[in-house]
């Protein structure tokens, strides 16, 4: 891991061309299916525990559900929820358009009440092509894993797969978070195949990543987060003990500059 330059060019475009590619605010009464193609997913329990695809004709329904609704403190927020025979849902942004060579920049203001072992609230899934005979990958990720104390699992990982096809996923910054509090996530993802890169803001502030092998730190990961496909997935999914999940979406944003999400991350510029 290097330091390079990127934020500060970050910080320093101002260039008209920014697009909002995705915007969802609850707020502002938008509908969740501004993000894109919902996902939901239940277990095969007579089948090992596979998962089942969610019938065509199937709605959300009081098991699973994505909708719009009002947190406990009656802020409005999408409220993302699945039971215990539950593993998806999600919805799936920019589904089959996003590009290499391209700097996307996402904004997440998130609230968790409940989360299981291993549950991911936001993924950078990757889609290969089935005839070049690659298994779909998440070259990044973050995913809920064990606190220091080994009581509960609301420590949120940062995690990532910096060698596309061939890599194996690695956590690079972890944050114990409190359940039923707000938290702002801005994950930028560069596609190139060749000068890659990612960075995380964490309520507003540039976090720093630690490799776990070599401890060197950065507030830039380099790699190839874009194999031949991958897209941008929020909501809870997968939880290796099956329990019940919530979280409390508040707003998502997709742009092609940091100014395109600095309001929902709280970064100042």
């Amino acid at each position: 891991m290097h330091f390079h330059n990127h934020f500060l060019t970050a910080f320093l475009a101002t260039s008209a061309s920014a697009t909002v590619l995705v915007k969802y605010s609850a707020a502002a009464g938008d509908s969740p299916s501004a993000l894109g193609l919902q996902n939901l997913e239940g277990w095969d329990f007579g089948g090992g525990k596979e998962p089942l695809p969610w019938p065509d004709n199937q709605p959300q329904n009081a098991s699973v559900y994505f909708k719009n609704a009002k947190d406990p403190d009656g802020i409005a927020a999408a409220h993302v929820h699945k039971d215990y025979h539950f593993r998806r849902s999600e919805y799936h942004c920019l589904n089959k358009k996003t590009e290499v060579d391209t700097t996307y920049y996402i904004g997440y203001k998130v609230r968790f009440d409940n989360v299981d072992f291993a549950t991911k609230a936001f993924q950078w899934k990757s889609y290969y092509d089935a005839s070049a005979g690659y298994k779909d990958v998440i070259p990044a990720a973050l995913i809920f894993r064990k606190d220091a104390d080994g009581k509960d699992n609301h420590t949120i990982h940062f995690e990532a797969q910096t060698v596309a096809k061939n890599g194996n996923r690695k956590s690079y910054w972890t944050k114990a978070l409190t359940m039923g509090k707000t938290y702002t996530f801005g994950i930028v993802v560069n596609t190139s195949r060749k000068s890659g890169y990612m960075s995380l803001y964490f309520n507003g502030k540039p976090a720093t990543f630690l490799d776990p092998d070599s401890q060197a730190t950065a507030q830039e990961l380099e790699g190839d987060f874009y194999p031949d496909r991958a897209d941008p997935k929020f909501g809870l999914y997968d939880g290796a003990n099956f329990k019940a999940c919530d979280s409390w979406v508040y707003d998502v944003v997709i742009g092609t500059e940091l100014k395109d999400i600095a309001d929902v991350v709280g970064i100042v510029l």
